[in-house]
């Protein structure tokens, strides 16, 4: 629930919230001498130099948004965009370390590309991205159950059992037993609190979020739960065929206990609105992650302050 809190207040619930896991094409791996799994992220960079000479698009395509690839990376580095106290921190360290990083993977190691939807001629549908994903033009993906489980069987429903997963490469110096991870999108639930029902809203809530129905989700598009006493359930630790039979509810239990927290607040569609042409912009080459980033912090800050909030 952390990232739907402020100041110490619960607002909402999360679904969707699930551990970031790192899944690979295990054909390319071995047709190109990669062994899993990759333990940092400079041995992603390694991984990505022998990957690109098979797979077009490279080792991963970064997604150019606030949320995403951005997001991931710097939340497991120790950043994000808001403290748990409400306040703005688009220049983290571990923010801008994080950005740096995925744009030198495109532009100085050239070992990963901007997704396409993110690139000037765009990509209609994401028609192109469904296309590399299910040809093998790009080699892997980064993300949460409802991305690399539901979301590739539904850009490439060919290529199940070439899967396999891992835990995220580690930054230097992680904790967490090579497991530090955390999560990408998901979706909050609240009840408004001028509702004549808001009680009865927060009953559904809670009962939604936490009785054995939500294990429908992953029974319809193999998306694992976020409720954690739900997770020794036998169906979640069965074998995975997609997955060239791994037990992929081992890695979601073992991420749960390891994932770093991120805060969220109120004020996700100021930051949005600031940060996201300009990340476009760093991937493409044209700006720098500082100059993005230091920019981004001053426009969503006067955004916030024009709309009554403080963020200080």
């Amino acid at each position: 629930m952390d990232p739907w809190s402020l100041n110490g207040k619960w607002y909402g619930m999360g679904n969707e919230l699930n551990v970031v896991l790192y899944a690979y094409r295990t054909d390319i791996f071995e047709k190109v001498g990669v062994t899993a799994p990759i333990k940092t992220w400079d041995d992603f960079i390694e991984a990505g130099k022998k990957v690109k000479a098979v797979a077009s698009e490279g080792i991963y395509e970064v997604r150019a948004g606030p949320a995403g690839s951005t997001h991931m990376l710097a939340v497991q580095a120790g950043g994000g965009m808001f403290t748990a106290d409400g306040k703005l921190q688009i220049t983290h360290p571990a923010n801008l370390k994080a950005v740096e990083y995925l744009a030198d993977l495109i532009n100085k190691h050239k070992v990963a590309n901007l997704i396409f939807a993110d690139r000037p001629e765009g990509d209609t549908g994401s028609v192109l991205f469904r296309e590399a994903v299910s040809s093998g033009k790009v080699a892997s993906e980064i993300g949460p159950t409802w991305r690399i489980s539901g979301g590739l069987r539904v850009d490439a429903p060919d290529s199940g059992g070439k899967w396999m997963i891992q835990h995220m490469p580690q930054w230097p110096g992680a904790t967490g037993n090579g497991r530090t991870t955390t999560s990408w999108g998901g979706t909050g639930m609240t009840t408004l609190a001028a509702g004549k029902n808001r009680e009865l809203g927060v009953d559904f809530i809670v009962w939604e979020h936490t009785n054995p129905t939500i294990l429908n989700d992953f029974k319809l598009r193999q998306t694992w739960p976020t409720y954690k006493k739900v997770l020794d359930d036998p169906i979640l630790n069965a074998e995975v065929p997609w997955f060239n039979n791994q037990k992929v509810g081992q890695f979601i239990r073992e991420g749960a206990d390891a994932m770093v927290p991120f805060y969220q607040g109120v004020w996700w569609p100021e930051v949005n609105s600031a940060l996201n042409p300009k990340l476009k912009e760093v991937y493409l080459g044209k700006m720098t992650a500082k100059q993005a980033l230091d920019s981004a912090q001053e426009e969503a800050k006067a955004a916030i302050t024009k709309a009554g909030g403080k963020v200080d």
